[in-house]
Formats: C-alpha cells, sequence, structure tokens
C-alpha cells in the first residue's frame, strides 16, 4: 500500500516476490493519477504470472510426492516392481513439470522439474525419457540436492533401456562411493539382482551378501536373501541352500516367498537324504489352510520322499490318490507319470505302466503347460 509522510512526498510501494527484486510502484511529484495506475497494473501483471509459476510448480510437487507415497506403501505391501502404485499422479506430475521447464526456463525450480521429471518418467516406463531429464540434470546442476539420486535412477534407466556397461558402472560408482546407505543398497541390490538373472551366482553374491547384513531395508534384505538362497539351489549347493532357505523363513516372509522357502527346503533335505526332515516341512504346507490350492503339489513331494526311502506302497498310495482326486491335470499327469515309472522300473509291470503313461499324456494334450 502506499502512504503520505509528513512532507507530502509519495512514499515508495515495493512488491516482493520470492527470489525476485522489489518491483517499485511510485508516484513523483507531478506525476498523473494515470501513471501510477499503469504501473500497479504491471506490477499486478508480473505477480499474477509469479503466482501460475509458482502454483504449477506446488501442483507438480504435490502429485509427485502423492505418487511416490503410494509406491512405497506398495512396496511394503510387498507389490514391489508388481504393479503400477502412483501411476495417474505420476502422469500429472510430468505434466505440471513440463509446463515449468517450457514456459518458465530461468526458474529456481528448474532442477526440481527435472528430477521430478525423471523419476516420474522412470515409474511410468518412459525410460529413454528419463534417461534424457536425469543427463540434463546431472549436466547441468551438478551440485543439485538431487545429484546422488538422480545417478541411482539414471543407473536403473540404463539398465531398463539396455545400456549394462553404462548402468552397470554407475552402479559400481554408487556402491563403492561415498553415497548414502540407501543409494548403496539400490546399486548393491541391482548388481546382485543383474548378475543372478544371468545366472552368475557367484558374482551376484557380494552384492546380495552386503545388502543382506549391512545395506538394505527389511524389503531388500528378504529380496536379497531369496536370491542367494535359490542361487545356492541352482548351483546344487544343497547344504547351503537349505541353511539360506530356512534364514529367510526367519526373516517373515510374505506369503508366497514362505512357501516356496518351505517347499526348497523340502527339496534340499531330500538331496541331502534327510527325507525326515523333508517331511517336516512338507507337512507344515499340508497343514496350513493358506496352502490348500496347493495341497495336491505338496502331496506329489511327499510321495518322492517315500520313493527315497523305497516305501513304494506309500509313494504308490499317494499318487493314486493325487491322480483321482486332484483337481489340476497338471497334477494327475503327474501322479500318473510317476505311477508309470514305479510300475516299470520296479514292479517290471510294463503293461500297466503303460496304461498310467497314456493316461499321463492324454491329461496332457491340449494344456498350456504341457508345451512349456
Amino acid at each position: 500500500m502506499t502512504g503520505r509522510s509528513g512532507g507530502g512526498h509519495v512514499r515508495p510501494m515495493a512488491v516482493y516476490k520470492r527470489g525476485m527484486e522489489p518491483i517499485e510502484t511510485t508516484v513523483q511529484p507531478g506525476r498523473s493519477l494515470r501513471h501510477w495506475l499503469v504501473g500497479l497494473s504491471l506490477a499486478a501483471f508480473v505477480l499474477a504470472g509469479c503466482g501460475a509459476y509458482f502454483n504449477t510448480f506446488f501442483n507438480a510437487q504435490k502429485a509427485f510426492k502423492e505418487a511416490e507415497s503410494a509406491r512405497k506403501k506398495g512396496a511394503k505391501a510387498q507389490t514391489r516392481r508388481r504393479g503400477a502404485a502412483g501411476a495417474a499422479q505420476y502422469k500429472v506430475a510430468i505434466e505440471k513439470s513440463l509446463k515449468v521447464i517450457e514456459q518458465f526456463p530461468n526458474s529456481k525450480y528448474y532442477d526440481d522439474a527435472l528430477y521430478v521429471l525423471g523419476v516420474s518418467y522412470y515409474y511410468t516406463g518412459q525410460y529413454g525419457q528419463a534417461d534424457r531429464r536425469l543427463r540434463e540434470l546431472l549436466l547441468d546442476f551438478p551440485d543439485s540436492k538431487y545429484a546422488r539420486s538422480a545417478q541411482l535412477y539414471l543407473a536403473q534407466a540404463k539398465l531398463k533401456l539396455g545400456y549394462i556397461d553404462e548402468a552397470m558402472e554407475l552402479f559400481e560408482k554408487i556402491f563403492g562411493g561415498d553415497y548414502d546407505r540407501s543409494y548403496k543398497a539400490e546399486a548393491a541390490l541391482a548388481l546382485g539382482t543383474y548378475h543372478f538373472e544371468q545366472r552368475h551366482f557367484d558374482t551376484a553374491y557380494p552384492y546380495l551378501m552386503a545388502v543382506r547384513d549391512s545395506l538394505g531395508d527389511d524389503y531388500q534384505r528378504r529380496e536379497a536373501q531369496l536370491m542367494i538362497a535359490d542361487g545356492r539351489f541352482e548351483s546344487f549347493r544343497f547344504s547351503d541352500a537349505l541353511g539360506a532357505y530356512l534364514q529367510l523363513l526367519g526373516m517373515d516372509p510374505p506369503t508366497s516367498e514362505y512357501y516356496h522357502a518351505l517347499f526348497r527346503a523340502a527339496e534340499c533335505s531330500y538331496r541331502l537324504l534327510r527325507v525326515k526332515d523333508g517331511f517336516d516341512y512338507l507337512n507344515r504346507l499340508a497343514e496350513d489352510e493358506r496352502f490348500y490350492d496347493s495341497l495336491w503339489t505338496v502331496k506329489l513331494k511327499i510321495g518322492e520322499g517315500y520313493e527315497l526311502v523305497d516305501d513304494l506302497l506309500e509313494a504308490e498310495a499317494i499318487y493314486q490318490d493325487v491322480s483321482v482326486n486332484a483337481d489340476k491335470p497338471l497334477q494327475q499327469a503327474e501322479a500318473y507319470y510317476r505311477l508309470g515309472l514305479i510300475y516299470q522300473f520296479d514292479y517290471d509291470r510294463l503293461q500297466k505302466a503303460r496304461e498310467f503313461y497314456d493316461k499321463a499324456v492324454e491329461l496332457a494334450t491340449g494344456n498350456p503347460w504341457f508345451k512349456k
């Protein structure tokens, strides 16, 4: 507002906006009211533009935070990398951030907008755009508060794009550098996962161990432990694998991982000729109502155990039960196939064995699983 001092002069009115120089609108002696109104109108126009700019960025940031919150809640609910939590809000964040960059290129929030774009593009599967914006951020704003996080997302985007060498170089830089533990955990998990998927289990192992023992949160630790156990199993190191699966069971895994760990623990026990232990693990699954849909698969595995200890009558009884009562052709077909093996190689009753094999083939024909 303007005001008058004792000498009849008009005191300047300064309109301030954060990050801007004051805009002075002063009525000098001798100037007309019309000139003063023009100046005030210009100030109002500038302020309106600044308000629109700030509102655009505020809305982008608000949508981004909502999207991030939804994604993190999804991770805690064991849905990481399985859904599109927050996707709609990420799209809003992209739309608003693009306006900041295109309409206000000198904005002090430019690096904020670039970061929001990079991460939002990543989580909406637009990895090329994510790569572009994150590289722009790191090139133009190397000292930005987002620089380290941007490097991590850039590495992940490059991995998705198939730029493996570049991605691995960035992950190694983060893993071996002076970064926060959360960044190092993500880098180590990415490195471990990549090598695990390439079946380079020994190369993956130290990265996964680092996540499990010192770097990761609860989810990351379980994820690493599962790969450690599966890697040992796939490498035929059944004693190590058994210990790793039992350790996973003590980490409060979700239902699917609990089943996987117990079932694999039973398989490891069979390979180590600790069949009674295998029965114990499988009976825990058979008695757990969460896994009734998998009951017949568990029974098939129990039947294998009886074969291992040469109790063929018990094995045959289980396979007969599964072949008649199981509700899935896959399980029935496997039961008939195992009956065929017993009758061919243990009982030397080839005609009966052929009957069982024919039933297995009949069930298998036309079922999608048979082609896999």
